[in-house]
């Protein structure tokens, strides 16, 4: 899951050019225009560019192999008020660990990151993410099949929000990070 953040202005604008299909620009403006700020990255079990659940746009950029391509659903760009929803190929795919226990039988040379899943605030695993946005349709085929994923739904509400749920609110902890960000964190 993600919030659209612009670090580089002119490669925003570059990138567009090149990716009309796409609604990078009009993500970056939430604030102004209305538009769902969240992006929501999908590993596809089994990869089949055919087997995608919903109409797809091909996305290239430079840094990407040759002949590889994330596939972005095409309702992101008519429908601004739905999460931006893309499919990432296997070789830039990240390893999902369900414990830190998984994560150490990772060759050595990912060492380093270990430490990156031990968080200070006590956080282990990520068990249920939430999206609201406004003015939303439930029943496109795009949020339909995301709503079928485990631990992710995708609601309508007056606000855009992104409510992320740690070790099933075991703290009993919230953070709140609005009017900064439209996110809610839950330990």
């Amino acid at each position: 899951m993600g919030l659209i953040f612009v670090y580089n202005q002119k490669e925003l604008e570059n990138n567009n050019l090149k990716n009309k299909e796409l609604d990078f620009i009009e993500r970056a403006n939430f604030r102004n225009n209305g538009a769902s700020p969240f992006s929501i990255a999908l590993k596809i079990k089994n990869y089949d560019i055919e087997e995608i659940p919903f109409e797809k746009i091909s996305y290239h950029q430079k840094w990407m192999k040759e002949n590889m391509y994330i596939y972005s659903a095409k309702n992101s760009k008519r429908n601004l008020k739905e999460p931006s929803i893309f499919v990432v190929y296997p070789e830039i795919e990240s390893e999902r660990f369900e414990t830190l226990s998984d994560f150490k039988k990772n060759p050595n040379e990912y060492a380093f990151a270990r430490e990156f899943y031990k968080h200070p605030n006590g956080a282990k695993k990520l068990t249920n993410i939430i999206i609201t946005s406004t003015d939303l349709d439930l029943k496109t085929k795009t949020i339909k099949a995301i709503n079928e994923i485990e631990k992710l739904s995708v609601k309508k509400s007056n606000i855009h929000l992104m409510e992320l749920y740690f070790d099933n609110n075991i703290q009993k902890k919230s953070f709140d990070l609005r009017p900064e960000l439209p996110l809610i964190i839950y330990l």
